[in-house]
């Protein structure tokens, strides 16, 4: 048995000052047991001790390490025996804050995680739903304690996959290599249904959304004569991208997406169905 082992403490922000106890080796009247800074002789008059327990009250901020040698010591046979305690105050997410808005969320809106680091770090967030799949990756060199605020993009979640979603929030120190994470649920609005009643349509079509106009959802319709590569995309008066429904490789079909847009302002929009050659654009009203 170690007099002390290594130890790593993660506390929050508001917590700057934390006490930890270190259970005795030795419960004997007669040995005395001392903290002293380590690399130095001083006393480390943080330490307290106590029948059972050598206590230490401890002050960090994020970044720093502080390390001590704890002494047991019999003074009539001058005999010590020494083992080392490190403390560090290092990477962390103190919370997933979603502000005023409920969980789960929504693709568009923000996410805010509050993290607590010494060094610059990595992010990595994956749709667990998803296989796992990397939605996206990410440095920062911030230090302290800050607030990342994240936009939940909708290329992040399946659409065709469960109706509510599990983004896991990888954050690593580059430093030493130490990862913490987090997770969030993320509401899938973007479903296509494919109607199977309606069998295979003759014709490449893109339906006019209904309602129309809306608040704050829409349904967008589309058949696919043959199986191929799709793409369905919003766009604003500018030509930005808000919204893509649907990407990737579908059957031959009939299929109905929803578009949900709670986080956008109220005004006109454009969406667009390519397919092969075939380009359609048709024009939405989002009432606000």
């Amino acid at each position: 048995d170690s007099l002390a082992g290594n130890t790593e403490h993660l506390v929050s922000s508001e917590d700057s000052v934390f006490t930890i106890n270190l259970p005795k080796k030795y419960h004997n009247a007669n040995l005395t047991y001392e903290g002293i800074n380590f690399g130095t002789a001083v006393q480390a008059v943080d330490f307290i001790d106590s029948p059972d327990t050598l206590k230490v009250n401890v002050t960090l901020k994020p970044g720093q390490q502080r390390s001590f040698m704890i002494r047991v010591s019999n003074g009539a046979q001058n005999q010590f025996e020494t083992g080392f305690l490190t403390l560090n105050l290092e990477i962390g997410i103190l919370a997933i804050l979603s502000g005023t808005q409920a969980l789960p969320l929504y693709p568009g809106d923000t996410l805010f995680v509050k993290i607590s680091t010494g060094s610059p770090t990595n992010w990595r967030i994956i749709n667990e739903s998803d296989n796992n799949r990397e939605v996206a990756n990410f440095n920062r060199v911030g230090l302290g304690i800050y607030i990342e605020k994240i936009k939940i993009d909708s290329s992040w979640i399946k659409i065709d996959g469960d109706s509510t979603q599990i983004l896991k929030i990888e954050v690593t120190n580059q430093f030493i290599g130490t990862t913490v994470t987090g997770f969030v649920l993320i509401k899938n609005t973007l479903v296509s249904v494919k109607n199977e009643e309606a069998g295979i349509p003759s014709e490449l079509k893109l339906e006019q959304n209904y309602p129309n106009p809306f608040n704050p959802s829409t349904r967008i319709a589309f058949g696919l004569p043959e199986s191929g590569e799709v793409s369905l995309k919003v766009y604003d008066l500018l030509g930005k991208t808000v919204a893509v429904l649907v990407e990737g490789f579908r059957e031959a079909g009939t299929y109905s997406v929803q578009f949900d847009a709670r986080n956008l302002s109220g005004g006109v929009y454009f969406y667009e169905l390519n397919a092969g050659s075939f380009r359609d654009v048709k024009k939405l009203t989002l009432l606000k």
